[in-house]
């Protein structure tokens, strides 16, 4: 358990699935193979035409290996991030707060007060839907985070009444109270 959160107890701890990376994944194995298809098509009329104006050294212009992996490179570093982001962000959920753990290189703790939870909302996409998972949306008064996502867990509905009733009982507990179509609140 972290320092953060070690004078309260975690009711549930939330890692993402990698799961909810694989759409850009596939998004990005679709447009490298397609970016090789041409790329292998127009390296052939572009070597065909260089030879045709009879241009020295002509035959070593093109280095078709080297630019099919620049292309599946460019194709792939973002979804390929967008995953290892995922394999190393966590969540715990207290009775207080949400701590949100992210970073590759960089570890970066960020807390969400569970009071200032305005709405949940769930969202299956069909990808995330055959593996039995889905994202928690919490729509918050908080300013640097309004809207938080939590993607690819399990029992998401679940997770979503449980995360609810913690901020009813937290707002029944403090106080907490917001003032109609305001960020300002009372305790």
């Amino acid at each position: 358990m972290s320092g953060s959160t070690s004078n309260e107890s975690v009711i549930a701890t939330l890692k993402p699935s990698i799961l909810a990376g694989v759409g850009s994944l596939i998004v990005g194995l679709l447009l490298a193979s397609i970016g090789t298809y041409y790329l292998v098509h127009v390296a052939v009329y572009l070597y065909g035409f260089l030879i045709s104006l009879h241009i020295p050294g002509s035959s070593i212009i093109l280095n078709r290996s080297c630019a099919i992996i620049t292309v599946w490179v460019i194709c792939l570093i973002i979804p390929i991030c967008k995953i290892i982001g995922l394999a190393t962000t966590k969540f715990d959920i207290t009775p207080r707060r949400v701590y949100y753990y992210h970073g590759v290189l960089n570890r970066r703790v960020d807390q969400l007060e569970i009071a200032r939870i305005r709405d949940l909302s769930t969202s299956e996409p069909l990808l995330l839907r055959l593996f039995g998972l889905g994202n928690l949306i919490l729509l918050t008064a908080d300013r640097t985070h309004p809207r938080q996502l939590i993607p690819g867990i399990r029992d998401v509905h679940g997770m979503r009444e449980r995360v609810h009733d913690l901020s009813v009982a937290e707002r029944q507990r403090t106080g907490y109270q917001e003032m109609e179509n305001t960020t300002e609140a009372t305790a």
